[in-house]
């Protein structure tokens, strides 16, 4: 089975709930360059920034798997 990475599950809820990354960047504090290292995983968030984008999109962290 396929697992995808944490950057992809924030990219596929962020898109599901059909918000656009400048919105979360903007309401997270996390430039928008940023936001997307982290979901074309080029980057892996802090904790902070982790907590900071789940809530943003309407998720938990612990809605994202870690394993992937």
């Amino acid at each position: 089975m396929l697992k995808l990475t944490l950057g992809k599950q924030i990219q596929i809820a962020r898109i599901a709930r059909d918000l656009p990354q400048r919105q979360v960047a903007r309401e997270t504090s996390i430039p928008a360059g940023v936001l997307s290292e982290i979901e074309n995983d080029w980057r892996v968030p802090s904790t902070e920034q982790r907590e900071k984008i789940c809530s943003a999109i309407g998720i938990t962290p612990a809605d994202l798997d870690d394993e992937a």
